[in-house]
């Protein structure tokens, strides 16, 4: 081998056998590391993450406008119960028994982010007239949160269309209002 000042360069033989080897290496490397990031890229658009929608998780204890008793230090805010005909929100008792609702409801949210291994973002709570939350959740992540203790039921959120726009008027029943 000869180099550029042209003396006469032992073993150069040797050395270019060995830095043709090293990039050959070096080259096979890199294909190999971009057919993986090919087939990782590949396997991610397979394994995509499931599509959350909002999931009403209704809770196995009574809302408030149902609470007949039973439970130890709370009163009955249901009105029937109480010989009422109107829920009273801010009654002492009504008020015991919406801090009871958001501790359980506490304690499911926190079960459900357990058992899915996330944190669930509430985004509502229902506690007078309906017991739960609504959630964004997968399928497979509803059908788990409906096995949890203290959930009764878990469904699809879902917009429902008026069938009618009629008024009591055109079903006849328009006298109704005159018997408040």
């Amino acid at each position: 081998l000869t180099t550029v000042d042209g003396d006469n360069f032992e073993g150069g033989e040797q050395m270019v056998a060995s830095l043709s080897r090293v990039w050959a290496r070096w080259i096979l490397g890199m294909g190999v590391a971009a057919l993986a990031a090919l087939v990782l890229a590949g396997a991610n658009a397979v394994s995509a993450p499931a599509a959350q929608t909002t999931y009403i998780v209704q809770l196995a204890e009574p809302p408030l406008a149902l609470y007949g008793g039973g439970i130890t230090g709370l009163a009955p805010t249901m009105p029937a119960k109480l010989g009422t005909k109107r829920l009273n929100p801010s009654s002492p008792a009504s008020v015991a028994y919406l801090n009871h609702l958001s501790t359980r409801q506490n304690a499911v949210k926190s079960a459900m982010d357990l058992a899915l291994g996330r944190s669930v973002s509430v985004r509502f709570r229902y506690r007078a007239a309906y017991n739960g939350m609504a959630v964004k959740l997968t399928e497979a992540e509803a059908a788990r949160v409906a096995a949890l203790a203290g959930v009764q039921r878990v469904q699809p959120d879902e917009v429902n269309q008026l069938l009618t726009d009629a008024g009591p008027a055109t079903r006849g029943s328009a006298d109704l209002r005159r018997h408040r």
